[in-house]
């Protein structure tokens, strides 16, 4: 009985010790360490827009028919327009609802005030602009300083408005008078509506005004440039012009506003 005693607890030390045989030497962590998804790699090139086209089927010289495929082009997009910036270089300028001094004042602003040059009157004299303050309006050109002087700018006609429009001429030889400063007036004293403008280089002139604009007008010279061709060195003139009290009409009838200058 005790031999049997014996023998059972020889044979369960040797079953523990080949049991422990098969133990790994490195422990098994509990739980595994969290797998980093993959981080997204910016791309460094710029996209570009990809233009499929149709699809074509093709036959081999066994006459066995091709894969269909689909050809894909580049298309690199275009950048946009530049923009044409400025500003004021006056202590104060008015940006008005239209191309004159007729119209509406639209806001007032200081003195290197940045805008937007939109476009420009077909003479030049007037731009139509956008300050940050994101309103429209018109302000007169010879206020505003353009920071690409080279960048070329869209005419614009107003529109709806009143045109008035004319030329000065050289009666010696039937030329363009330039720089003659013409004012399209209405009324007296405190009650009077004024437009100026300045006939260019072919000696025209124009100016935009309002379209409700009723009654009497008066056109009439009022100042010549000293850049005019018909200036001397010392910035005089010698001659005459015709009428010399300018041109008097009633809207809607608008006469040829014609002025002459005589050496």
């Amino acid at each position: 009985m005790q031999m049997n005693k014996f023998w059972w607890g020889y044979l369960t030390m040797v079953l523990v010790l080949l049991a422990g045989c098969n133990t790994p030497s490195v422990p098994i962590p509990a739980t595994q360490p969290p797998v980093q998804a993959a981080q997204p790699v910016e791309s460094t090139t710029a996209p570009l827009v990809m233009k499929p086209t149709a699809l074509e089927n093709t036959v081999d010289p066994s006459g066995e028919p091709t894969v269909a495929t689909v050809t894909v082009e580049p298309q690199v997009t275009e950048d946009a327009a530049p923009v044409l910036e400025g500003e004021t270089t006056v202590i104060s300028i008015n940006m008005r609802s239209g191309p004159s001094t007729v119209h509406a004042v639209a806001g007032t602003y200081n003195i290197g005030t940045v805008v937007t040059i939109l476009g420009q009157t077909p003479d030049r004299s007037w731009y139509y602009v956008q300050p940050r303050d994101n309103k429209f309006g018109w302000m007169y050109a010879d206020y505003l300083k353009l920071y690409d002087e080279e960048e070329p700018i869209v005419e614009i006609v107003p529109s709806p408005a009143t045109r008035f429009g004319g030329k000065v001429i050289n009666t010696s030889d039937q030329s363009g008078v330039n720089g003659i400063d013409i004012a399209i007036v209405q009324g007296t004293g405190e009650e009077v509506l004024r437009a100026e403008t300045v006939s260019t280089a072919t000696g025209e002139f124009e100016v935009y005004l309002p379209n409700t604009i009723s009654g009497a007008w008066r056109v009439v010279i009022v100042g010549v440039d000293c850049e005019s061709n018909i200036m001397s060195d010392a910035c005089t003139y010698t001659g005459t012009f015709s009428p010399d009290l300018g041109i008097t009409f009633t809207l809607p009838e608008i006469p040829a506003l014609q002025f002459k200058y005589t050496p």
